[in-house]
């Protein structure tokens, strides 16, 4: 019963705790709701074949179109653990331009092995599995499990071996994708093999060195292809302090590439194997300045950094790489090493807080920094603006509110001082009753067109009744994607409320939708949602 109101009758029920043998049954039924095939009860039925193996059998029948069939299968060996997910429906019974004919399904699957023998070392196999016979399949199903999720629209099909001891690592691994938002050939990348070999040098004067070896064949937008093999040897040295305090350290790296492509246009050259030779050397210093006070202490560190990589570089103008504060101080800020003379300056400035069991907390923070260059690099990404004599200036800047939560702020100046190329503000707030939280982006100029909001408002009127809102408004297409809200009461063991969705978002045979439904959830066990009230 639900407030003295019967929902459900169960004749026996059982549920996991140490005291209960695992035990075949049907499970907590669900309700589904989607403008393509209406409403949907399914009940699962949970089989223990025996101690390593079970299977989740789950029939999904529909009022007004052909049911579907999910199957979860599950089996624990000696080192490893195979799940086996898959479904099957005969498709539409009513067939449209947009609701195509022809069956339904999808087979995913996960298998890890772990061969470690003792502690010495880790070696390990995995196989990964994701494939669907219709693109849309997976959201019109609304088919959510522990290794689907009806969101992502990004198929990866992966076998991987790694092994690792002390100081050295090797990985080989052949993978598939698939972007199921693409209709033509290109929505295929395929990379196989991959091959990675690593191995670390230690030496008290100079410092680590890491020898790192790929070798590689892609394929990817249709008739593209490339062979790569890349031999880099990686310097960082020991840090050492001078009388006044100053931080210096050097890094550098030599760079070995050899590759053969094919199609490629622009990206590499194709005039058969290519062999490059490249290099790049950084000084980069610091001074840390602490001030302590009574009730904590500041710290203020301006930092420099010189870098130089002689020779030309490949054309990287059109690449995505973003810059950002993190990658400030990288060696290479892109795919390969970047040529050319430039310097890199910035600071870290932070506060920091006593508590009152002497531990201290982060009040208040703030980073930012530039890239000057002896001259401009067209090669460069222009959407990073690398490719000119001073870059953005990037910074991130955090603020902690003692209890009612905090904020994060991460932004890019254009060199002019003129115009905020990128902001992205992410806040969380507690004040009591009230939940608050909203994450923003904005990108203009060279660094995108990107431009949203996220925003969450939860309202507590007690200790078991709680109001909650979100939504998304996306400002580029002057449209609000979704909106959820909800009533919930909460008390030790069941969760119960209404929730109501708008979604505006459309895709071949998904549809734009008003959802208003009951849900229940029995904790820790459950939950079920009734069908939608609303229909379209």
């Amino acid at each position: 019963k639900v407030y003295d109101i019967p929902v459900f009758y169960f004749p026996r029920f059982f549920h996991p705790d140490p005291t209960v043998k695992r035990k075949s049954g049907f499970l907590f039924p669900s309700f589904s709701e989607t403008t393509s095939v209406g409403t949907g009860f399914g009940i699962p039925y949970y089989w223990a074949i025996n101690n390593d193996k079970d299977l989740t059998f789950t029939p999904k029948i529909y009022t007004n179109e052909n049911n579907l069939f999910m199957n979860e299968y599950r089996q624990a060996f000696k080192n490893g653990f195979l799940t086996l997910d898959t479904s099957y429906t005969k498709g539409y019974q009513n067939i449209t331009s947009a609701k195509t004919d022809g069956s339904r399904n999808h087979i995913f699957a996960n298998m890890n092995f772990n061969f470690n023998q003792d502690e010495s070392y880790e070696s390990n196999l995995s196989l990964k599995i994701q494939k669907t016979s219709n693109d849309t399949y997976l959201r019109t199903h609304n088919i959510d499990t522990n290794l689907v999720d009806s969101k992502n629209t990004i198929l990866e099909n992966n076998l991987d071996y790694s092994f690792i001891k002390d100081d050295m690592f090797l990985n080989i691994s052949a993978s598939v994708y698939e972007d199921l938002r693409e209709k033509t050939n290109d929505r295929y990348e395929n990379i196989l093999p991959n091959i990675l070999y690593g191995k670390t040098f230690f030496t008290e004067k100079m410092g680590y060195f890491d020898l790192e070896t790929n070798a590689s064949y892609k394929n990817y937008d249709g008739n593209k292809h490339l062979s790569f093999l890349n031999n880099d040897l990686i310097w960082t040295s020991n840090n050492t302090v001078s009388k006044k305090g100053l931080v210096n350290s050097f890094g550098g790296m030599i760079s070995n590439m050899n590759y053969d492509a094919k199609n490629t246009g622009g990206d590499y050259k194709t005039d058969g194997m290519v062999s490059e030779l490249k290099s790049v050397l950084t000084y980069k210093a610091s001074l840390p300045m602490k001030k302590n006070k009574i009730n904590g202490f500041n710290v203020f560190s301006p930092n420099f950094m010189v870098r130089y990589a002689p020779g030309h570089m490949r054309n990287l103008s059109k690449d995505s790489t973003t810059f950002k504060y993190t990658n400030l101080f990288s060696m290479n800020k892109t795919s390969e090493i970047e040529n050319g003379l430039n310097a890199i300056l910035g600071f870290d400035f932070k506060k920091n807080d006593k508590k009152k069991d002497g531990s201290n907390r982060e009040r208040f923070s703030l980073s930012v920094g530039q890239v000057f260059r002896a001259e401009r690099n067209e090669d460069m990404p222009s959407k990073s603006s690398l490719d000119q004599k001073m870059s953005d200036i990037v910074g991130e800047l955090n603020y902690n509110f003692l209890k009612i939560g905090s904020i994060d702020y991460k932004f890019s100046i254009d060199h002019n001082m003129n115009d905020l190329n990128y902001s992205e503000i992410s806040s969380n707030f507690n004040l009591g009753k009230v939940d608050f939280n909203i994450d923003y982006l904005e990108e203009q100029n060279h660094v995108g067109k990107e431009n949203y909001v996220n925003a969450g408002l939860s309202l507590s009127l007690n200790e078991n009744n709680k109001l909650s809102l979100e939504t998304k408004k996306n400002f580029k297409t002057e449209s609000t994607e979704f909106y959820d809200i909800s009533y919930q009461y909460t008390n030790d063991c069941l969760e119960a409320g209404l929730v109501y969705r708008r979604e505006f978002y459309e895709d071949n045979d998904v549809e734009q939708k008003d959802s208003l439904m009951f849900q229940i959830t029995f904790v820790p066990f459950t939950g079920v949602k009734s069908p939608s009230f609303l229909k379209p």
